[in-house]
């Protein structure tokens, strides 16, 4: 699998990244948002990639903290046979941190029901996600590109379900 197609499947993915935020988060943090937190797993029905991508199976995000504040999640796939993984620990303040494949990872939220996040790796690709939850939060629908350094800006669109 090249090294371009997993930072798709981590950008929507979460989708996510901070290296911890200090700040407390308060009950009003809390309420001012749809959490992310729990299991999501990305559904055939709605998710379309550009053509010439491998299949994506066992496509799931744990989100364990979304606290008003911070953010920590594990990303896991298989493509091709080979399962890859992420993780993200860290905040909501647009600023990039690591996550564990090596890329910089920023999330910011953009309403009370949806984020943006924006990645690079460390061969200069890019990516961003824009993701909406449904008002109940049993969904969420993302867009991104992914862009490769010096190649062709390639969109897609991801159909997430809360599985738990």
């Amino acid at each position: 699998m090249q090294r371009a197609l997993l930072p798709l499947l981590a950008a929507g993915l979460l989708v996510a990244s901070a290296a911890g935020a200090k700040a407390a988060d308060t009950p009003q943090d809390k309420a001012n948002y749809l959490s992310y937190q729990g299991t999501w797993k990305i559904a055939d029905k709605g998710t379309v990639y550009p053509a010439g991508f491998p299949k994506i199976e066992n496509h799931v995000i744990t989100v364990a903290i979304d606290a008003g504040k911070k953010l920590k999640y594990t990303d896991n796939w298989d493509i091709g046979g080979q399962p890859g993984s992420s993780a993200f620990d860290g905040a909501w303040d647009d600023k990039p941190y690591p996550t564990s494949d090596g890329h910089m990872t920023s999330y910011k939220r953009v309403s009370a029901r949806s984020y943006a996040d924006h990645w690079t790796d460390d061969k200069g690709t890019a990516g961003e996600d824009h993701c909406t939850f449904t008002a109940d939060g049993a969904h969420m629908n993302c867009t991104g590109s992914v862009t490769p350094k010096g190649g062709k800006k390639a969109s897609y669109k991801e159909h997430w379900d809360k599985v738990q």
